[in-house]
């Protein structure tokens, strides 16, 4: 799948204005609550927020493998 660089670059463990947000799926796929919970005050959102926002890129996830 193409990536941006700066995409790519924050992966590969680079910084990046994305950074934060890729701390924040890593805390919550490893079940770490409470830095999941920091980095999402970090970025200004809510529980529910990050939690709606999870489920939508699972399903965009499931349906990619799908069609792959």
């Amino acid at each position: 799948m193409p990536l941006d660089a700066e995409t790519k670059a924050v992966l590969l463990g680079g910084t990046g204005r994305l950074r934060p947000v890729y701390q924040l799926m890593l805390a919550r796929e490893a079940g770490d609550w409470e830095q999941a919970k920091r980095f999402a005050a970090h970025l200004r959102l809510e529980e529910g927020e990050v939690a709606e926002m999870w489920w939508q890129a699972m399903q965009w996830a499931r349906q990619a493998s799908a069609g792959a």
